[in-house]
């Protein structure tokens, strides 16, 4: 893990070098799948009824990886997409018997325990939510323009039985990343932030080398002030996990985010659940103390974990 997590952090640094975080900003609204009632919720309720008709006891609508996928003009291809899935990750897309909402806007197909929901809203997001996500990716200067310049969107779905976070986070993350390579794809807008396509899709190859996407599942945002360089994570709330910021260091932008990235992984990879008091390290004599209270670069609203 730790040879590739030095070439992924390495590739963030030569793509970042560029970018300037700006001193006292908070150019962040980094709140996960923020919902509306006309897209999401709609969307949600079609797939957990999906979901009773296979499973009896079925998941809760709430228990869904959710995630968009921008596009630039009203349309998909569905046989690509089938396609791609097997030729990228060799899973057979059996679409599942959809009555009333089979067709070209909505896919729905199971992968062992878990149910897969593709759906496509001729439309763009509403309320310019991607906009204003996009400005978190510092890493990515066309961000903005390719969030509001969209047209339409998918809204890609996992859900099921399958009790393992992880299996559903990579099931997810594999459906997005093969959503990168239609046609009109503009951007992924996941985990608070909108990522490039081609980003977002050479990172979940992490999967084929067996390591875990952190960088597909987590958004490590910073911004900086008076009293140093900050840095969070968006993501680790979909895996039952807190959220980690660490406050006021003298660490550069790409020291920060391997620091983060490193704690992240840890967390995943082991089920670790991490408390107010304890302390946390890689050896003996690097020890940081876990500090649980609200949000600063994240909403205060929400409770986080301050690492020292």
């Amino acid at each position: 893990m730790a040879n590739l997590l030095t070439s992924v952090l390495n590739f963030f640094q030569s793509s970042s070098s560029s970018q300037e975080v700006k001193s006292g900003s908070k150019d962040m609204n980094p709140e996960l799948n923020k919902e509306t009632p006309s897209a999401v919720g709609a969307f949600r309720e079609k797939i957990a009824k999906q979901a009773e008709a296979i499973w009896a006891d079925g998941p809760h609508p709430t228990d869904i990886f959710t995630g968009f996928v921008l596009l630039s003009k009203g349309t998909w291809d569905q046989e690509q997409f089938t396609r791609d899935m097997k030729e990228k990750w060799d899973i057979i897309v059996d679409e599942c018997d959809a009555s009333e909402e089979k067709g070209n806007n909505i896919l729905v197909f199971r992968v062992d325990d878990m149910l897969a929901a593709v759906s496509l809203i001729d439309s763009p997001i509403p309320g310019g939510e991607a906009e204003a996500n996009a400005k978190n990716n510092y890493m990515w200067s066309d961000a903005v323009k390719a969030a509001k310049e969209h047209r339409s969107h998918l809204i890609v779905a996992v859900l099921g039985k399958e009790e393992d976070l992880l299996e559903k986070g990579k099931l997810f993350t594999k459906v997005l990343a093969v959503c990168c390579c239609q046609k009109y794809a503009t951007g992924i807008y996941t985990s608070g932030v909108v990522f490039e396509p081609r980003f977002y899709e050479a990172f979940a190859n992490m999967m084929k080398k067996g390591e875990l996407p952190i960088f597909n599942w987590v958004w490590f945002g910073f911004w900086q002030n008076k009293k140093g360089m900050n840095g969070y994570t968006s993501g680790l709330e979909a895996f039952g996990k807190e959220e980690m910021e660490v406050l006021g260091t003298n660490a550069d932008p790409s020291d920060l985010r391997g620091f983060l990235a490193s704690l992240v992984s840890y967390v995943l990879e082991n089920d670790v659940e991490l408390h107010n008091g304890e302390t946390i390290g890689f050896s003996a004599n690097d020890r940081h103390t876990i500090t649980r209270s609200p949000g600063v670069g994240l909403p205060k609203n929400q409770m986080t974990l301050k690492i020292s």
